[in-house]
């Protein structure tokens, strides 16, 4: 594969498990699949399979421009594992640009997030399973999942811990999770320090015409106020107030 007009592609890593089976991957029955083998849990029970992809990554040309997302990382030395898988390959295949990046959405690596920093090249947070484990709510919930909300107070400073834990040891930090697709999402993770969204389809033009009016200082000041909320209704409240949502 070679990249055509120079822009950089983030390439992540098999993420099945749980919620996303696939039939070629046997997974044991587990009683609670959504803390089980999942993510880079699933690729370190298929070594070979993970160390294809990652060489089918880093062959993209030119070399470096496609980088290496990991999910699901909980423990350091998951980061560091892949990280040696990473430069097996690399000096077999005699390359010399990688970068290895690795999503956060857990909060046992949130909370470690200056660690993993100084391991990993980028962080891209997945708000949506970020929610779920913080607030401990299945997101698939018949019943409960209107209360898994991501603008949540607790799972905003999760965020604000990530992204001060990157910005410790300059590394960049987006978001691939869906808050971002709502204004209030979008105004508050700008606010905490996120410059790279993810937005579904539909809500492109109105997320990037709202971002046009933003002022980043105001962003900043309201999501500071934000992280003191007691509850998600008073972050919604204050968003709305002050940009007239």
């Amino acid at each position: 594969v070679r990249m055509i007009n120079g822009n950089p592609v983030i390439i992540r890593t098999l993420d099945v498990g749980a919620d996303k089976p696939i039939p070629f991957i046997p997974q044991i029955q587990e009683d609670n699949p959504i803390l089980g083998r999942r993510g880079i849990r699933t690729s370190f029970s298929n070594i070979e399979l993970l160390k294809t992809q990652l060489r089918a990554i880093m062959r993209v040309k030119p070399y470096g421009m496609a980088k290496i997302m990991i999910p699901m990382v909980t423990f350091l030395e998951e980061i560091l594992t892949v990280k040696r898988f990473v430069k097996e390959e690399q000096q077999k295949l005699d390359i010399d640009k990688v970068s290895l990046g690795m999503m956060m959405e857990v909060p046992a690596a949130a909370l470690m997030a200056k660690e993993f920093a100084k391991e990993a090249d980028f962080f891209s947070i997945g708000t949506n399973d970020l929610t779920q484990y913080t607030l401990a709510l299945d997101r698939s919930h018949p019943t409960l999942n209107f209360l898994s909300d991501s603008l949540n107070p607790s799972v905003l400073r999760m965020v604000n811990m990530i992204v001060e834990g990157a910005k410790a040891e300059n590394k960049p930090v987006g978001v691939c999770g869906a808050v971002a697709s709502e204004p209030a999402g979008a105004i508050l993770l700008i606010g905490l320090g996120i410059r790279a969204l993810s937005v579904v389809p539909s809500a492109v033009a109105d997320i990037k015409a709202l971002i046009r009016e933003l002022d980043v200082r105001k962003c900043e000041q309201v999501a500071k106020q934000a992280l003191n909320c007691n509850n998600v209704s008073e972050v919604r409240s204050l968003v709305k107030g002050e940009f007239n949502l």
